[in-house]
């Protein structure tokens, strides 16, 4: 539960700003799903055998996953920014219910995280007021920090479970139908989309996380906050801790469907040359 001393030195700019960061991350999931769609669309026209088929199956799903988590993520960042307005009015309410209690010379403390008000004997309505000012803005404080606490929860639980990828298709003979050349560059681009993803996941979230548990072990839920009452600060934490876990996965996916077309491509070429060689040590041997 928020009180006083919470509200009296929160800083609505930094929730603000880390809903920008989750702004970005949804951003980046839906582009990487977009160019994860055009990967599918090369990889069924130019490898339309059962090995690409199965390739371009686990590439979809990755296109799928990037497009939820973009939504996702997208979500805790409105969630964010609501926390920021509404702490931020909060903050204000309350920094006016300081302003009324000074005018009226009354003093304002902060005494084990609640409000400690004195004044004059007949300031009794005034001490009153600025009593009740005070505990309406922390109410709503703490209102806007239990919503913000349920609904990253509720992200939290969307986080989708990794799978591997199904690798050992990766060497599969491919037919003649393959395109190697154009199968082998979507490879690449895969591969390359995955080294981009994965450097971009270790500092998209990276505030979310660090800034609720600093150096600490997630194990040990120690936030290093000031206000450790603003309980979405710690479901912040976990929920920026499992969704990079979750991108971390589709990364290590992609990189292996990558990996595995590339791999048949070159099969392909392999397989391809021999058999030229072989044709061509047939037509010498009739000519001989």
């Amino acid at each position: 539960m928020v009180d006083y001393n919470a509200l009296l030195t929160a800083k609505p700019g930094v929730w603000s700003a880390r809903g920008d960061e989750w702004a970005s991350v949804a951003q980046h999931c839906t582009q990487c799903a977009a160019d994860l769609y055009v990967g599918v669309r090369n990889l069924t026209s130019h490898w339309p055998d059962e090995a690409g088929a199965l390739n371009t199956q686990e590439l979809s799903s990755l296109a799928d996953a990037y497009g939820a988590a973009g939504d996702t993520c997208k979500n805790v960042a409105s969630t964010l920014h609501t926390l920021a307005d509404a702490a931020g009015r909060a903050k204000t309410d309350l920094q006016s219910a300081l302003d009324y209690a000074h005018a009226n010379g009354l003093t304002v403390e902060a005494s084990g995280g609640a409000a400690k008000i004195t004044g004059p004997r007949d300031k009794s309505w005034e001490i009153s007021e600025t009593d009740a000012r005070i505990n309406q803005a922390v109410a709503a404080a703490t209102t806007a920090d239990q919503d913000a606490k349920g609904r990253l929860e509720s992200f939290t639980s969307q986080v989708g479970s990794t799978r591997p990828d199904p690798g050992e298709h990766s060497g599969t003979q491919p037919d003649a139908q393959i395109q190697a050349g154009t199968v082998n560059a979507t490879g690449k681009q895969l591969v390359n989309l995955a080294n981009d993803a994965q450097t971009a996941n270790s500092k998209l979230l990276a505030k979310s996380e660090a800034g609720v548990y600093g150096g600490h072990s997630l194990s040990t839920v120690e936030p290093i906050n000031d206000n450790p009452d603003w309980e979405s600060l710690l479901a912040l934490g976990f929920c920026a801790y499992r969704w990079r876990q979750h991108l971390d996965g589709l990364v290590s996916r992609l990189a292996a469907v990558g990996s595995g077309v590339t791999a048949s491509a070159k099969n392909y070429d392999a397989a391809d040359q021999e058999a030229a060689a072989l044709l061509n040590s047939v037509f010498t041997d009739m000519k001989k």
